[in-house]
């Protein structure tokens, strides 16, 4: 009754490919503009200890400070860094354009114009800004370099074609690699039984090395793309090496721009995947499927993802897994999600799945549901580059699955209920422009009806993470 790492082996996989995408969004300068930290400034971080009532009333007071005294420069820049910090970038737009009436040429606000712009994703605009800015007479080195940043990061999101890529590699600690059992003394069916010892808990350290790889290509056709995404993990364990695990994952497929029906930031995507994972050189299973995904953005700072995706795994017995050939089988997925700009350094999501799983043997049928919520909080005070900061990611989430059938070996009169719960917490911390370190810890924990199934393992992990 061995267990095999799969199941832990691909969740590790999600988070550390997390871990990377999030690093890569807090740079990339298209959809994800909105989430990217900026320089100190009107774009920067406001103290955000008031309340929102009262932040509110003070912005209020401003705005009539400001038709008061229309040339006092300090009261709009104040106006405008509460206006940029609670979301509203059209007033603080605003708000800068009309202090250049009164203070022409400042690179101070043409900077800070340029990033608002840019966080709109109006790059042309946020260029002549950012132009001019540099075009002043002694320009501070400051407002040089970070104008610069900005200009390199739009001359990559205007490019017809893209690639992005990451890479994270590091060393990982379980308390429990095998997510085996406490104790080998169980009861099966109401009589005891000894579990041989691979099934109980054992600790290992682990060397990973996950990558994901993203390119966009232009048809030319109202700003629909083809978008191909290859995603890879591997890990090779120092002692328990029947758990080494290879995945690897390809999805392709069109995305079309909703605009043509009037939804403005509305892209639908439609693709094919297909993988494959091998368990100790062993080939565990296969996965034809596709799927369909609409991405909107209906509000500046919130962003609404909702997806639909069947699987067909097929897999393989082994000389260790002589029945694995049981769990063949559909899989269908409905993911609902949100992600929304909380401030200027902070960026929140959550997501609630289900999951419905159709195998050649009945007790491995069942259905899932749960969810996940975290928070990304950038931290550009502690950066040398506004585009690539230092930041905490910190997640959260829950799974029940209910099995349809009892398990004839483990209860054949009960059905098996499994709750499934976990956090995590990693920090991306840069060293060069490309490449960051990552620490990272997480635990998780599985309670069962059956004592097979059950067990809970806590996790460290020091990696590096490069993009290409």
């Amino acid at each position: 009754m061995q267990r095999y790492g799969c199941r832990s082996g691909a969740l590790l996989f999600a988070a550390l490919i997390a871990v990377g995408s999030s690093v890569a969004a807090s740079r990339a300068p298209a959809a994800e503009a909105t989430a990217t930290p900026t320089p100190q400034g009107v774009t920067g971080t406001v103290p955000n200890t008031a309340s929102k009532a009262d932040r509110e009333s003070r912005r209020e007071q401003l705005f009539q400070q400001m038709l008061d005294d229309p040339d006092n420069l300090d009261v709009a820049f104040e106006y405008a860094a509460l206006s940029a910090d609670d979301g509203d970038l059209e007033a603080a737009v605003a708000t800068l354009e009309r202090m250049l009436i009164f203070a022409p040429g400042l690179p101070r606000i043409q900077l800070e114009l340029g990033v608002l712009y840019y966080r709109l994703a109006a790059y042309p605009t946020a260029r002549a800004y950012f132009d001019a800015a540099l075009s002043a007479p002694d320009v501070p080195d400051e407002v040089r370099e970070k104008v610069e940043v900005y200009l390199r990061a739009m001359e990559q999101a205007e490019q017809p074609n893209r690639f992005a890529g990451g890479v994270l590699t590091g060393i990982r600690y379980q308390t429990n690699a095998n997510a085996g059992v406490d104790a080998r003394n169980v009861l099966l069916n109401g009589l005891p039984f000894l579990l041989d010892g691979d099934s109980t808990k054992k600790e290992d350290f682990n060397a990973f090395l996950a990558g994901s790889f993203h390119y966009s290509l232009d048809l030319h056709n109202q700003g629909d793309r083809l978008l191909f995404d290859v995603l890879t993990y591997n890990a090779w364990y120092f002692d328990r090496t029947d758990l080494d695990t290879n995945l690897a994952e390809v999805v392709a497929g069109p995305s079309f721009n909703m605009a043509r029906f009037n939804l403005d930031n509305t892209y639908l995507d439609l693709y094919g995947l297909a993988n494959g994972v091998l368990i100790d050189e062993d080939v565990h299973f296969a996965t034809l499927g596709g799927g369909a995904r609409i991405t909107t953005r209906p509000f500046d700072r919130t962003a609404f993802t909702g997806q639909a995706e069947y699987r067909y795994r097929d897999f393989e017995n082994s000389r260790e897994r002589p029945t694995n050939d049981d769990r063949t089988g559909d899989e269908i997925r409905g993911i609902a999600g949100v992600t929304h700009v909380l401030s200027a350094n902070v960026v929140i999501q959550a997501a609630l799945r289900v999951t419905r799983e159709d195998a050649d043997a009945a007790y491995f049928d069942n259905w899932e549901y749960g969810g996940h919520g975290g928070a990304t909080i950038f931290l550009p005070d502690l950066a040398r580059d506004p585009v690539n900061p230092v930041a905490v990611n910190l997640n959260a989430g829950y799974l029940t699955r209910d099995y349809d059938d009892p398990d004839p070996i483990i209860n054949a009169r009960e059905s098996q209920e499994d709750d499934e719960y976990w956090v995590n917490a990693s920090v991306i911390i840069p060293i060069l422009d490309w490449l960051s370190l990552v620490p990272q810890a997480e635990y998780r924990k599985v309670d069962s009806n059956y004592p097979t199934r059950e067990y809970e393992n806590f996790s460290v992990a020091l990696a590096l993470f490069g993009r290409l």
